[in-house]
């Protein structure tokens, strides 16, 4: 049933809020002339929420289509061979060019009463819309106060209208009246529908100005952290499993989705918390399906639950512990449900997987702990800050997809496994003055570090700093082994100072094009691609090198000389494109592989007497050399 009311707007306001309320006042004026069309489809669409203003907000023209699309208001219309403005002279009006800055707008406010002005003149409009004015040729005539029953669609309220469509592929109308709040609906005059001016105006209006003002068919909504449930509304997540199969959400509401059935619990016994329940009168924490986690175990058993709001409107669930000796454990859950905060002064150890799935949490406070698992908080992405003074040891995927984290304190940390703060891309400066073991792709996305501190490190495995471009020089005294593509495709590098390492695996530093000095006294072995593709290195010093693999130093052009006293063996390409040499000792070189120097052209100098095995092209290009090779050349 066609009304003009407000029905629509209080259903809308008691669910949703009184911002979505307004929000939807704004995009659907069409709409809002069906009683209960509007509210009918938000209620079957999205599950109450206070949150769907804010989120809506951001993507607020694909929100408008996507509910156009499923309204389908089918408007009466008739073709027409006059233009627009002839149609609005035939109907008493007179249509205005259509406004192309703020000054056109303005030019149109003397015509409205100061406490009637419509809010297109506080300026933004054009960004979003396309803008016309139509008078009626006795609009200056009529007295409003005339007028003492207002209605939208009288003379008055009718004799100044701005015609505005947005802006995109489909153009949606909105009529707006001179009475702009004092009637209702005020954005819907003629129903929002140009042939209810006259007929042949939706025509005229489509065909000379360009407009596409047809509902928009089948749109998809695309709502980031909403998921739907199987009574086909879309529910505010704030907690994703990514193991559980079929796939648990924790949304907001207390309310938990599993393999899309709606759980809910009664607010007045439960706080869900992501995918966590707490049980007030029985005064336990469970998690969904598994009862039991590490987080759970780290709470232990509850005397008492305290619950206040702060200053933000977050809660704050104080939890005391039935031991008597222990701290109180305190939560910070946001409005939505989101775990913002931990705070516990009791655990030392704790296990795998704790809040492996968390995102949200923003601060934690564990001044004891000294061990965990695997997957501490591995998907978190809230944190900016760690503080753990007592921490020791961590296991694989230590907050490794965090990339807002600023700041890391972990004075006593000795030991870290695979993918430690994976993602840290924000980082600018650690230090770890205890850590010796550092397991594979360490820091591997820290683009922006620019100072590291690891007095003590003794083994480092793959990946680490791969993707730094910040860090111009580092000094690790006591380092002896690095495993592969160590602060590969580090743009600015330049000094690098390892005096106790022996052992590299592959890629060291490779695609590294600012290196310049090189100091690895103790270095005994390297993988294959040993400064890989660097050209600038000026100096060497490799006294103790016995062992490289393919491609080392393949294409250095500045460094001139090179003595290597314990080499033994290297692989292809072995500075096959070194244009710069020009000396070259190795007295104890035995075995080269292909294109041993191939292309060094400058060597002037060349001492290796005691190669027995050799692969093609040694010295190919060297004319001084090749000859007294002849031999080696011959039977290659």
């Amino acid at each position: 049933m066609k009304k003009n009311n407000n029905y629509d707007l209080a259903i809308i306001k008691k669910y949703y809020g009184e911002n979505f309320s307004r929000l939807c006042r704004e995009l659907f004026p069409s709409i809002l002339e069906y009683e209960g069309m509007l509210s009918s489809i938000l209620l079957s669409k999205f599950a109450p929420s206070r949150f769907l203003y804010d989120d809506v907000l951001k993507i607020k023209s694909n929100f408008r289509d996507y509910i156009m699309s499923i309204a389908n208001i089918q408007q009466s219309r008739q073709p027409s061979t006059l233009s627009a403005v002839e149609l609005m002279d035939h109907a008493g009006y007179i249509l205005y060019p259509e406004c192309k800055d703020e000054g056109d707008i303005y030019a149109f406010k003397y015509l409205y009463r100061p406490d009637e002005e419509i809010c297109t003149f506080d300026g933004g409009r054009l960004k979003t819309c396309r803008v016309w004015f139509a008078v009626k040729k006795n609009a200056e005539q009529l007295n409003r106060d005339d007028f003492i029953k207002p209605t939208r669609q009288d003379e008055y309220g009718t004799s100044v209208i701005s015609i505005q469509f947005t802006k995109g592929k489909f153009n949606y109308i909105s009529i707006k009246n001179r009475y702009n709040h004092s009637v209702k609906n005020p954005d819907s005059t003629f129903s929002n529908n140009l042939d209810n001016i006259i007929p042949g105006l939706t025509d005229a209006f489509e065909r000379d100005f360009g407009l596409n003002i047809h509902i928009a068919p089948n749109v998809e909504l695309e709502l980031l952290n909403y998921v739907k449930a199987d009574d086909d509304r879309l529910y505010k997540a704030n907690y994703l499993s990514y193991l559980n199969n079929p796939i648990i959400y924790g949304c907001a509401n207390n309310i938990i989705i599993d393999n899309q059935e709606v759980i809910k619990y009664d607010k007045g016994q439960y706080l869900v918390i992501e995918n966590y329940v707490l049980d007030l009168s029985q005064k336990t924490i469970f998690a969904y399906k598994d009862r039991e986690d590490e987080f759970t175990k780290s709470i232990g058993q509850i005397k008492s639950i305290k619950i206040d709001i702060d200053e933000n409107g977050n809660k704050k669930v104080v939890l005391i512990p039935l031991d008597k000796d222990s701290q109180a454990v305190i939560l910070t859950v946001s409005q939505d449900g989101k775990l913002l905060g931990y705070q516990n002064h009791n655990v030392e150890i704790i296990g795998d997987k704790f809040l492996e799935n968390n995102q949200n949490l923003q601060y934690i406070d564990m001044p004891k702990l000294k061990k965990v698992g695997k997957f501490f908080l591995q998907n978190n992405r809230g944190l900016e800050k760690i503080d753990m003074p007592a921490l020791e040891s961590v296991g694989q995927n230590f907050c490794s997809s965090n990339d807002q984290i600023k700041e890391v304190r972990l004075p006593n940390l000795k030991t870290v496994n695979s993918n430690f703060l994976f993602s840290a891309k924000k980082l600018k400066s650690v230090g770890f003055p205890m850590l010796e073991e550092i397991g594979n792709a360490f820091l591997a996305s820290a683009q922006e570090l620019m100072n590291i501190n690891l007095p003590k490190a003794k083994i480092i495995g793959d990946f680490f700093l791969m993707n730094n471009q910040d860090l111009a020089k580092i000094k690790f005294r006591s380092l002896r082994k690095i495993g592969n593509s160590f602060l590969s495709r580090n743009s600015i590098l330049n000094q690098v100072i390892l005096p106790s390492l022996q052992d590299v695996g592959n890629d060291f530093l490779s695609a590294n094009e600012r290196l310049t000095t090189l100091d690895l006294p103790a270095l005994q072995s390297a993988g294959n691609d040993f400064l890989g593709e660097n050209i600038r290195i000026e100096s060497l010093y490799l006294p103790s090198l016995v062992r490289v693999g393919d491609n080392f130093l393949r294409f250095s052009k500045d460094l001139a000389e090179c003595y290597f006293p314990k080499l033994k063996t290297v692989g292809n390409d072995f500075m096959s494109r070194g244009s710069g040499i020009e000396i070259f000792n190795a007295p104890n070189l035995l075995k080269v592989g292909s294109e041993f120097l191939s292309h060094c052209q400058k060597i002037e100098h060349f001492f290796a007497p005691n190669i027995k095995e050799y692969g093609k092209y040694m010295l190919l290009f060297n004319d001084k050399y090749k000859y007294r090779y002849n031999d080696i050349l011959s039977k290659s």
